[in-house]
């Protein structure tokens, strides 16, 4: 009778393995995992992220054994030896088909599946499968061959008594219901006595369920498989985990759940303890396998192997997309297939071995900028299933309006050059809360699940789960990527936005579907200005609601900015003394109908605004011998109230200053900024600082020969003597101005629609 088998494990001390566990250990196909990273690329950055899927997968199988063995304490339940030995199995294999760099892999193929094109029906549906690959697919495909190859398929039915039952057991396990199985398993034949239509499994039935819950937990997320990784990835990362898997398996129990099915539940006291399970799964990716140096590595990765797809493997020669269909192939495919791309010699792979060249040498991919979102800002882009194939759209009309806005038309960045990568970050259950998912039990009453209510746990929970962070890479040339700025990134972020990506992606006007609308959970103008106002963009001039009838007439971009323009020509014409010097480029007009309201269309009037620029001239000194010019604008007003003046005036605030500015009429505020003193010493005088606004309007006039008039407010708020707040504010179009582009949207037509205000007969 063979013996059990000892390992020192870094994380788990000395773990003892079945004898059948050590003969599946002692496998090529198992031993490979000696050569892929569980981090995958996560090694390049940290040094300490060494450890493979080799140890993981042993880790995995000891957990698997520990829990089952607490579980059978309960002996109600009917756990056999034979039902903790496949649990084991299954977790000792759950990754035997997790290909060069772990999740770098699952990237690759589909990138390789998204660029067939021109194929047969025949053809498609012999890849069918492929197309769907997946690395548990693999993993049940390894572990077939491992035991068939081996001859340790006739020990499990002979030493220990398999049944084609069991086989499909461990796979279920870790695949899920109908695994691929190619000794087909899966025949009505096997079908346990008691599965139903509601129980998707064959392997056990029912009455078993809480086994499907402890290598892959699909109900919870709460699995051994995590509890294994999260402790050994912090332990080589250097991290702190505070969840305790030891408590965990202390405290397990399994109940009958409300739905008949039974469940593994936990004391109600060790409820923080499993927040902690989820909390470092999220710092895990977010800290190490999503960092950005982490995930530059990954996509130069992912490159170089499809840019080497055709690279042969093995005695058969097979390509990389080959291999995976072919488990004796794939048992080659490592992370020494890089080694092996730059030591070949094929004129072919130089495209492959120059992008892993560039990873050896840390000429990586540059990181641009990422920004976090919230999901529901996003939701347009994938419930619309546009995300991926758009992003060169995206991306071209994104640098688009960077040359229009550094002014340089020979631009040289190109948005192939570019990659967007989407990561979603949750804590396991996408925006929910996977404690709502989980059951625990009282210790007077062991045998009945309750759930947890927020309250109950702690009033300091997250009140979110989930977030989406987007990155922005640039593949090419370093010192061309210099040539982005931190604006010209943020205006890659407003597309994404559904309301601001509506109102820039258009020439002049936009109207904003109901659908955009919901989606954000807009329901009043005040809302949908907040949100554009925030981009820093457009300001709002005004508002009005029409009838649905009375814009009938206006059914294209031409027609509306027909309409800007009769009212710039109306008002500047009547009011010279305005000193307004507009044109409808500055404007752009957006029209909205909210749900339940369609009878009537709201109109929102923009304007144009740019105020970095004049930040960034606040701080430099004026230069000599600057010529200065006459322009279209009046002389800029600087205000430095005193702090006597703002003592007098009980102004503690700069909300309290702008609607005490406001209050006049006279001015719109735009935009504010806080500035040490030092920064300012330059503006020692009013002339000074009436130049340097002077200076700006040069650099402004450059882009756009057009604006109103502006003026600065600087002062010091008591207490506070150290830094210098500044305001600006741009000269407000008076409030009859506007009521004249209202009326000019009724103008009368051939068609006999209401004529303007101003031209209405008197009663």
């Amino acid at each position: 009778m063979a013996q059990y088998k000892i390992f020192n494990d870094p994380i788990h001390g000395h773990i003892k393995m079945h004898p059948l566990l050590v003969k599946i250990i002692d496998t090529p196909e198992f031993q490979r995992l000696r050569n892929i990273k569980q981090l995958g690329a996560g090694y390049f950055v940290f040094p300490g992220a060494s450890h493979n899927r080799f140890e993981h997968s042993i880790g995995v199988a000891h957990l698997a054994g520990k829990l089952v063995q607490s579980l059978r304490a309960q002996e109600d339940l009917g756990i056999t030896e034979k039902d903790e030995l496949c649990v084991q199995i299954a977790g000792l294999c759950h990754d035997l088909g997790h290909g060069p760099f772990s999740h770098v892999f699952d990237d690759v193929m589909k990138n390789l599946n998204s660029k067939k094109k021109g194929k047969t029906e025949e053809e498609e549906e012999e890849e069918e499968e492929e197309e769907e690959w997946k690395h548990e697919a693999a993993s049940v495909q390894m572990f077939e061959h491992l035991i068939d190859v081996n001859g340790i398929e006739s020990i499990m039915k002979g030493d220990y008594k398999f049944s084609p039952r069991d086989f499909l057991f461990i796979m279920e396990l870790i695949y899920g219901p109908n695994p691929p199985s190619k000794k087909k398993c899966c025949s009505t034949t096997l079908l346990c006595s008691t599965t139903s239509p509601q129980w998707p499994y064959k392997g056990r039935s029912k009455e078993k369920s809480f086994l499907y819950q402890i290598v892959a937990n699909r109900q919870t997320g709460i699995d051994v498989d995590k509890m294994d990784y999260f402790s050994r990835d912090c332990y080589h990362l250097g991290m702190k985990c505070n969840f305790s898997y030891e408590r965990y398996m202390m405290f397990a129990r399994v109940c009958t759940d409300e739905n008949g099915e039974k469940q593994i539940c936990v004391r109600d006291k060790e409820a923080m303890n499993m927040y902690e399970l989820f909390q470092i799964r999220y710092l895990i990716r977010k800290t190490a396998c999503y960092h950005r140096v982490t995930k530059a590595v990954e996509l130069m990765l992912v490159d170089g192997l499809i840019q080497a797809e055709d690279f042969k493997l093995g005695e058969k020669e097979l390509t990389i997309p080959e291999a995976v269909k072919d488990p004796e192939t794939y048992s080659n495919l490592t992370d020494d297939i890089l080694q092996e791309i730059l030591r070949s010699s094929d004129p072919e792979l130089d495209t492959a071995k120059e992008t892993f060249k560039r990873i050896l040498k840390r000429d990586l991919y540059k990181f641009i900028g990422g920004k976090i979102f919230d999901p529901k800002e996003l939701e347009h882009l994938y419930r619309a299933e546009a995300w991926k194939e758009n992003e060169q759209e995206k991306l071209a009309a994104w640098l688009d309006k960077v040359k229009h806005l550094a002014g340089d038309q020979q631009l040289t960045l190109r948005a192939e050059d570019f990659k967007v990568v989407d990561i979603k970050l949750n804590y396991g259950m996408k925006e929910k809360n996977p404690i709502d998912s989980l059951r625990f039990y009282r210790k007077d009453n062991p045998d009945i699940p309750i759930q947890l209510s927020k309250e109950e746990v702690s009033h300091l929970l997250p009140a979110k789960f989930s977030e989406i962070k987007i990155m922005l890479f640039y593949t090419g040339n370093e010192e061309r990527a210099a040539e982005l700025t931190k604006k010209h990134v943020e205006l890659f972020w407003n597309d994404l936005d559904p309301i601001s990506a509506e109102v820039n992606k258009s020439p002049f006007h936009t109207n904003i579907t109901a659908e955009i609308l919901c989606s954000p959970n807009h329901a009043t103008a005040q809302e949908i200005n907040a949100r554009i106002l925030k981009r820093g963009i457009y300001k709002s001039i005004d508002e009005k609601t029409f009838r649905t009838e009375e814009l009938e007439h206006l059914n294209n971009d031409d027609q509306w900015k027909e309409k800007v323009e009769a009212w710039l020509q109306n008002v500047q014409e009547e009011a010279v003394d305005l000193q307004l010097t507009l044109t409808a480029d500055d404007f752009k007009v957006v029209s909205y109908t909210l749900p339940g309201e369609s009878n009537f269309i709201k109109v929102i009037l923009l304007y144009k605004q740019v105020t970095e620029e004049f930040w960034e001239e606040m701080r430099k000194a004026p230069k000599d011998k600057r010529e200065m010019v006459e322009h279209p604008f009046p002389s800029t007003v600087y205000m430095r109230p005193t702090d006597e003046d703002l003592l007098n005036q009980e102004l503690s605030t700069s909300q309290e200053i702008i609607e005490a500015v406001s209050r006049q009429g006279l001015y719109l505020f735009v935009d504010e900024k806080t500035f040490v003193c030092e920064e300012l010493e330059h503006l020692n005088s009013s002339e000074e600082r009436k130049k340097q606004r002077q200076a700006w309007l040069e650099h402004f006039q450059e882009e756009d020969a057009t604006g109103p008039a502006f003026k600065v407010v600087l002062y010091c708020l008591p207490g506070k003597f150290y830094t210098i707040q500044a305001m600006l504010f741009c000269k407000r179009i008076p409030k009859q101005v506007i009521e004249k582009f209202w009326d000019e949207m009724r103008t009368i037509t051939e068609d006999g629609l209401e004529a303007p205000r101003s031209k209405r007969p008197k009663h």
